[in-house]
């Protein structure tokens, strides 16, 4: 009885699935949307909620000069500069549509980073204890008092561009506190330092080779090292980046470092690439960070 009832059931369904449900439709021609050419259109739209967002997307921006772009830095609104070989500044005010390398000169040889004290003003320096003081329309070289090469530079964000740091070869930290006629220099390291952040008056911290890091919690008088893993210690870092007290470092063999305590203890990050990372950036507007555990 049971097998006898089932077959006019399924033979039922069978019917429904053929007559009724889903059809398949070719559209005519007359409605359709040519497009030009043969490339290929891709649209992908994703929706993220705010706790959860990380950078998953990278545009290529196309440099319109002929010297190598070693460093970057924006301020808002949407305007931004680059440093490179033979003095090369780029401006560009229209989020990198477009852009300006009216500011290139020679004589301010291999520049190496740039930070913007606000958006007009900021700091390049470079090779040879190159300065320059940049902004939208004009470049300045200014005193060092060096000719140590200098790789790295942070201004305080000041409207009056008042206070920078920069760090350089052989342990070099140079501080101005008076718009860069001045720079107070300190050696802290025979080591060469490729990085600082200033994060306050009460923490700066420095990176470069061998693994070192510094910290000065007194506007730069004093510098203390700091301790990272010993997997680590022979390796050199090109940039350190802080929010806070979190704070991150990388460099040599994919090497990202992270510290959640102002550096009191440092602990490695899966970057999964074997090259060099000179450069990174945490978005000083996020009140917080969190680890993955």
């Amino acid at each position: 009885m049971k097998s006898f009832c089932s077959a006019p059931i399924i033979i039922l369904l069978g019917s429904l699935l053929v007559t009724a449900g889903c059809t398949l439709d070719t559209p005519s021609t007359t409605n359709q949307v040519a497009f030009r050419g043969n490339d290929l259109l891709l649209n992908e739209v994703f929706t993220i909620s705010p706790d959860k967002y990380y950078a998953f997307s990278w545009i290529e921006i196309y440099n319109p000069t002929p010297h190598k772009i070693k460093w970057f830095d924006e301020t808002k609104p949407a305007a931004g500069f680059a440093v490179g070989s033979g003095g090369g500044i780029v401006h560009t005010s229209d989020d990198g549509d477009s852009w300006s390398g009216s500011l290139t000169a020679s004589q301010y040889g291999n520049l190496n980073s740039i930070s913007m004290a606000n958006a007009d003003t900021g700091f390049a320096v470079g090779d040879g204890g190159s300065i320059v003081k940049v902004t939208k329309r004009s470049a300045q070289v200014l005193n060092s008092g060096t000719t140590v090469n200098l790789r790295g530079v942070s201004a305080a964000q000041d409207q009056q561009n008042r206070t920078a740091f920069v760090v350089g070869d052989n342990g070099t930290i140079m501080r101005t506190v008076n718009r860069g006629a001045s720079w107070v220099a300190q050696n802290v390291t025979a080591r060469n330092l490729r990085s600082v952040c200033f994060v306050s008056f009460v923490n700066i911290y420095a990176a470069g080779d061998s693994g070192t890091i510094f910290k000065s919690i007194n506007a730069g008088t004093a510098w203390s090292q700091k301790i990272v893993p010993e997997p680590f210690r022979g390796l050199n870092f090109y940039s350190i980046n802080f929010n806070s007290d979190t704070g991150w470092v990388t460099g040599e063999n994919g090497t990202i470092l992270s510290t959640s305590n102002g550096g009191g203890q440092w602990l490695p990050e899966t970057s999964h690439v074997g090259a060099t990372l000179r450069g990174g950036f945490f978005s000083p507007g996020q009140s917080q960070y969190r680890r993955a555990t």
